[in-house]
């Protein structure tokens, strides 16, 4: 199915199949189509292996069915879905750009950009099984009416999500860049910049949140320019939040919060890392900054903020992070464990027996800390960054 021009469907590119494994269809290509005001699906996919290639799909602007940009719906089928376009669409109901219940599938390469609901919420991709996400971009999707948003959701399977951007998105409900929940995941390389709550809604915005996980590895995200200024939530703004799970790896990620401003923020609570429950937390070689600079009423500023008492589930391989809060306040914190507030890094150091013994503090010299962020670090400028991390076997 190559190189149509198709307008206004319901559906535009629709393979079925059955049961029977005759009725299956096996390697369609479907590849440099043009679709225009799909209302549904704007490509469908059961029961069938697909390769799905250079698609321009803009879909229809008013509505009222769950939409779907592009969706693979067969767990045995085997998916390649790369170089497409979705665009925008907006429904009252659930939207979902990239779409897999598949075991064998893999996104690459492909845009979602400029897509909303307006009552529903809405997921940029969502995937069951196991899928990769690697080398696409998200941006300028919307929910509204105190509604969700997820720029990439993970469930129930193995799951890869690879050097994927994840930008200027907003909702008036809760907002997770990346969100992970049930079995193993592996995060890397993500950029996540601009996560904006816009509503009145007491909501959270997290650049990633993991759950209920048996094994995690999150390496080498950026996480950026997340605002939330109304929420009276027990935490507002978090860069990665560890709610639940085990065998977790947070290694050489880099987290900013800086808005320059308290203007608008009232006693915003903000935390790099945010520790609500999970076990065997090894943190290595991270760059955590939240300056974050207000300190009304009950406001919290921390770089890891671990609700719970005790220590027992971080690493003692723990190390070589570097923190940065603003000084000044007795609410910003380098870390908070329990109600128990570490305002400095010794202090810190003098009760974490051998965690983070050769961690650091430091502003560090990013490249650029204001729109358009760029968390590499500026060669130009001496800093603690350079040389101070350790090595991780494997």
């Amino acid at each position: 199915i190559v190189n149509n021009v198709i307008s206004g469907p319901f559906n535009g590119v629709y393979v079925g199949g059955g049961s029977n494994p005759y009725l299956e269809s096996k390697n369609t290509l479907v590849s440099g189509n043009q679709i225009s005001g799909s209302r549904n699906y704007g490509i469908y996919a059961f029961n069938s292996s697909m390769r799905m290639i250079g698609n321009t799909i803009s879909l229809n602007a008013i509505s009222s069915s769950d939409m779907y940009g592009i969706y693979c719906g067969w767990s045995g089928g085997i998916y390649e879905v790369s170089q497409n376009t979705i665009q925008n669409g907006s429904t009252t109901r659930n939207f979902y750009g990239l779409y897999s219940q598949s075991n064998n599938a893999i996104f690459s390469d492909n845009t979602v950009q400029n897509c909303a609901s307006t009552e529903y919420a809405v997921y940029g991709a969502y995937a069951s099984g196991a899928t990769e996400f690697s080398n696409n971009l998200f941006s300028g999707l919307t929910a509204t009416i105190s509604s969700d948003l997820y720029g990439i959701y993970l469930y129930s399977g193995t799951h890869i999500a690879h050097a994927n951007q994840i930008k200027d998105i907003s909702s008036t409900g809760d907002i997770y860049g990346i969100y992970a929940r049930a079995h193993n995941h592996t995060i890397t390389a993500n950029q996540i910049l601009g996560l904006h709550h816009t509503g009145s809604r007491s909501s959270k915005v997290s650049g990633i949140y993991v759950s209920s996980a048996s094994e995690n590895k999150i390496y080498n995200n950026m996480i950026a320019d997340i605002t939330n200024p109304y929420s009276s939530e027990s935490i507002h703004i978090i860069g990665i939040h560890l709610a639940s799970g085990s065998n977790i790896q947070i290694y050489h990620n880099s987290i900013l919060f800086d808005p320059g401003t308290d203007i608008g923020y009232g006693d915003c609570k903000s935390a790099a890392l945010y520790i609500s429950s999970g076990a065997g937390i090894d943190i290595r070689n991270n760059i955590f900054v939240n300056k974050i600079s207000t300190h009304i009423g009950t406001a919290v500023t921390t770089c890891i903020w671990k609700t719970s008492t005790g220590l027992s589930e971080i690493s003692n391989l723990s190390d070589s992070n570097i923190y940065y809060v603003l000084p000044g306040s007795s609410t910003r914190a380098v870390v908070r464990i329990g109600s128990v507030v570490y305002n400095t890094l010794d202090s810190y150091q003098a009760i974490s027996g051998v965690r983070d013994q050769n961690s650091f503090t430091e502003n560090v010299p990013f490249v650029s800390a204001i729109s358009p962020f760029n968390l590499g670090i500026n060669p130009l400028v001496a800093t603690v960054v350079e040389s101070g991390a350790i090595p991780i076997p494997g």
